[in-house]
């Protein structure tokens, strides 16, 4: 869970996306890697998101705070 409103969930293609709970619909949709997301955790305070991927790429984003760009760390 990302926070009571969003969940975040990663995708085989790759893709990193953001649902809004109560609407019931993707709010956010990145391309977030070349290879199916493996892993996934959110920051205690919920304003970034920790992905790793098939790519072999460790990226971290802040969903929060507009279009997701995301800082490769790995």
């Amino acid at each position: 869970s990302f926070d009571d409103a969003r969940v975040v969930s990663g995708s085989e293609d790759g893709s990193l996306h953001v649902w809004d709970l109560v609407e019931a619909k993707t709010i956010q949709r990145c391309a977030a890697h070349r290879g199916a997301l493996t892993a996934l955790a959110c920051s205690p305070h919920n304003a970034e998101v920790l992905t790793g991927a098939y790519d072999g790429t460790i990226k971290l984003w802040a969903p929060t705070s507009g279009p997701a760009m995301p800082k490769t760390i790995g």
